[in-house]
């Protein structure tokens, strides 16, 4: 087994058919640096190790430093696996009823709930559109609504294991350990009822998408699965990550090292800046091994795309509102300390 960083990344380069002279130029290094690090008792700098390691991705940090684990760095690409409640261009054939009675409401109440009138009701000889289909799972949930629907060529929904949620108590207070809450709450995604959904895929949790600080990958209103990672050591350079840290509301970044004791938060979305943080502040890490997406067919597609543009606007305006407090929280501290001005606006800005 090699015992040099120089011969394990020359392994690396016999798989990915380089040379010294295509590394060379790739890493932007003096010419002759990988040669002579092959000389006896010479071995690649830490500074060229860190070139290596952003520059190919795919290799792994435990490897190429210990030799210990696979040469290269697991997919970390989640599973995309999305669900339709229907075609749009079909009707579904539903016991309208049967929800009526099941729910102890009035036609008139179903009708209110849909959009229709009791008449439409009488009229549609039990059919229903996806919209109204919609609107019945927003108000009573997928399985109420899948018992007294046949969703004809849909395809037939699967009793799935429920996954505990990452409650909203989680980000309400961001110091909270998930595994804590799993343990003492396990809420469970009842509300959902995904097609086909992750057979045999070990998780622990899942949480709702919100910020747009990972597209494309991550889309808001995804869900996400995650497997905890026991001991937080074990984590890769160059990984994407879902991390719960002190003081911070959860996420999903590309992890950097920088040093041994400060991580770098890397968002694919270009918008948002990086966030160093201390390794001591993570409370939780784990991979995002899947994400389930509700899929649109085309009569609502366009009708998504507008809420999901209405959602961006709305957060891009609140990170503008932050950032903005963040700028002045600096000269804020100045006035209090001064004892000039202390009006509302201040005490606005500081609230947070």
């Amino acid at each position: 087994m090699a015992t040099k960083i120089i011969d394990r990344f020359d392994d690396y380069m016999a798989y990915k058919r380089l040379n010294d002279n295509k590394v060379t130029v790739q890493l932007g290094l003096s010419n002759g640096t990988i040669g002579k690090s092959r000389h006896e008792n010479r071995d690649l700098s830490d500074k060229v190790v860190e070139q290596i390691l952003n520059f190919y991705t795919d290799l792994s940090r435990t490897w190429l430093l210990y030799g210990e684990g696979e040469m290269l760095v697991a997919d970390t690409t989640p599973r995309i696996v999305e669900a339709s409640i229907v075609r749009a261009d079909e009707e579904v054939e539903v016991d309208i009823v049967g929800i009526a009675q099941s729910q102890n409401i009035t036609l008139h109440d179903i009708a209110t709930i849909i959009g229709e009138s009791v008449a439409y009701i009488e009229d549609c000889k039990g059919k229903l559109y996806p919209r109204h289909i919609m609107k019945l799972q927003d108000r009573f949930g997928d399985a109420v609504v899948d018992r007294y629907a046949k969703y004809n060529k849909a395809v037939e929904v699967e009793v799935v294991e429920a996954f505990p949620v990452v409650t909203e108590a989680v980000n309400a207070d961001p110091n909270t350990s998930i595994e804590k809450v799993i343990e003492e709450d396990g809420a469970e995604l009842e509300h959902i009822n995904p097609n086909h959904l992750l057979r045999n895929l070990k998780v622990d949790a899942a949480e709702l998408v919100k910020s747009t600080s990972m597209l494309p990958t991550y889309q808001p209103n995804d869900w996400v699965f995650v497997k905890l990672i026991k001991d937080k050591l074990k984590i890769t350079d160059g990984n994407i990550y879902y991390i719960n840290c002190r003081n911070r509301p959860t996420m999903i970044r590309l992890v950097k090292f920088e040093g041994v004791d400060k991580l770098r938060l890397i968002a694919q979305n270009s918008r948002y800046g990086d966030i160093v943080i201390n390794r001591e502040d993570i409370i939780d890490i784990g991979t995002c091994e899947a994400l389930f997406r509700m899929t649109f067919g085309d009569q609502y597609s366009e009708l998504e795309t507008m809420r999901r543009q209405k959602d961006m606007q709305i957060e891009e305006r609140n990170n503008q509102i932050n950032s903005f407090i963040d700028i002045q929280r600096e000269m804020i501290a100045e006035i209090r300390e001064s004892g000039k001005r202390n009006d509302r606006l201040i005490d606005k800005l500081m609230e947070k």
